[in-house]
């Protein structure tokens, strides 16, 4: 099945990107947590402001929580 995620463009934040990965292929969870820690917020210091990802649930994107 194929999951969409989306997300603040890390260099333009007034800019979302937008991932379809497919879950038989790809761990989600795992896949989140790694874009968190490697490319919305890798530094030492998160607040949170630029590092939430979206996933898509039946046709509407709904905030999803990444655990550290």
């Amino acid at each position: 099945m194929i999951i969409k995620i989306k997300y603040e463009d890390p260099n333009q934040h007034d800019e979302f990107l937008i991932e379809e990965i497919d879950d038989t292929l790809i761990n989600v969870p795992q896949y989140c947590m790694n874009l968190h820690k490697t490319k919305l917020c890798n530094t030492s210091e998160c607040t949170g402001e630029h590092c939430k990802i979206w996933i898509e649930i039946g046709g509407e994107f709904i905030l999803s929580g990444v655990m550290d």
